[in-house]
């Protein structure tokens, strides 16, 4: 299927950044919702733009990557990474698809944009079937209609259990299952949902159907297509608060007509987004985790007080998964004059972009790394254009707790 074309799911310097780390915004911003600049001190004399607390989607990374001091590139693509995630975590306008309710701040409650969008099991049908058009709804279950509007959420991995482990490798072995649960017990729950650009390229040009794929000698998504994986666990209420919740159906089968549905409250944990801009024909890749999955006083997989348990390892059905981070969140200043180490201090980038986000839920959420293609010179034969495959991807690798649990040490979305 044309998705494991583009699986995945899934920053002391001898001249440090100049000036120190200090953020603000427009009076109130941080308070409202509104909106507001997040404003960055210049990183390697390089000016950026400051973050936005805005629904609107950055069209490409600043620069188009194409600054000669990687650690800027870096910097300019984190950067970007928070701004989707703002703009996709914005609320929704309510019956529609994909529109961000631009008069209400980002603190309101509701469905958020990315939630709107189409989910794979939407387009990719039984049969090839040709999938409905984008402003058509998948109908409510019988048994979901006590409440219509909640989620429904069947997965038990990030991509489908037909994919082939040799393209996607969310399983460690194939011993024990490769789910993740939590330290409740519970097993956390995935959604695929792609924009209206990625959706209506697929349906016009037949990808939904396998038949049609086998015989298309190329897959070129256009730009501005983004896909999501989303990850979540079930909450008890003392910790809503500290997590983007929603009212879910929960099923253990993908059949929407024959499943049965439990209603849970479900917060959201980890959420890949790629993204393909004109600079990136490789996508952009990034990732978001909630701030509790693997540190804190109680780790959402994680039990500080178990000596003897073995990390990142899979387990038998309704035993919790020991689960740390294998690729530390970069924490270090870039040094200006190392130009090819691309270098990004993305937990201070982070402290102050969730400072900025005041009062919302979102505060709660981290990037852990965004990854970028690089293009490598070509030498002989020369080829002009140089081919999208002919790149490096910086970081090398990058791995979200969620969604790579058990490979994080070889993960590389690209």
């Amino acid at each position: 299927m044309i998705r494991v074309s583009i699986t995945c799911l899934t920053l002391t310097a001898a001249v440090a950044v100049v000036g120190s780390i200090s953020w603000s915004s427009r009076p109130g911003a941080a308070d409202d919702g509104l909106g507001g600049a997040i404003h960055l001190p210049v990183v390697c004399d390089t000016p950026l733009k400051a973050p936005q607390v805005s629904p609107d989607m950055p069209a490409d990374v600043e620069g188009a990557l194409a600054q000669k001091n990687f650690n800027v590139v870096q910097r300019a693509t984190d950067i970007f990474a928070w701004q989707e995630f703002i703009a996709l975590n914005w609320p929704a306008v309510a019956g529609e698809r994909g529109e961000p309710a631009r008069k209400k701040p980002f603190t309101a409650t509701g469905p958020r944009v990315w939630e709107t969008w189409k989910e794979t099991t939407e387009v990719y049908l039984p049969g090839g079937a040709e999938p409905p058009p984008w402003d058509a709804h998948q109908p409510v279950p019988e048994a979901c209609k006590e409440m219509p509007e909640a989620k429904i959420l069947f997965r038990q991995h990030k991509v489908d259990e037909v994919l082939h482990d040799d393209f996607q490798p969310t399983k460690a072995d194939g011993a024990l299952p490769g789910t993740l649960t939590d330290q409740r017990g519970r097993v956390v729950r995935y959604e695929i949902r792609m924009n209206r650009i990625l959706f209506e390229y697929v349906r016009r040009h037949g990808l939904y159907s396998a038949v049609t794929q086998a015989g298309v000698p190329t897959v070129k998504a256009p730009d501005g297509s983004v896909l999501i994986k989303a990850a979540w666990r079930e909450l008890v209420p003392d910790e809503e608060g500290r997590f983007y919740t929603v009212e879910a159906w929960v099923s253990d089968h993908p059949d929407r007509t024959t499943a049965r549905y439990h209603p849970r409250k479900m917060g959201l944990v980890g959420l890949h987004i790629m993204t393909k801009t004109p600079a990136a024909p490789q996508w952009i890749w990034s990732t978001f985790e909630q701030v509790d999955n693997v540190r804190g006083p109680k780790p959402s997989f994680s039990n500080p007080g178990c000596t003897n348990c073995l990390n990142n390892r899979q387990t038998w059905p309704g035993i919790p998964n020991q689960v740390t981070r294998v690729i530390p969140i970069p924490d270090k200043d870039p040094d200006c004059a190392a130009h090819e180490r691309a270098v990004d201090n993305v937990q201070q980038l982070n402290l102050g972009v969730q400072k900025g986000l005041g009062d919302s839920v979102f505060r709660n959420y981290e990037l852990v790394g965004a990854q970028w293609p690089m293009r490598k010179p070509v030498r002989k034969p020369v080829v002009a254009p140089t081919p999208d495959t002919v790149f490096d991807v910086r970081p090398a690798r990058l791995g979200n707790t969620t969604m790579e649990t058990y490979i994080q040490d070889t993960s590389s979305c690209m």
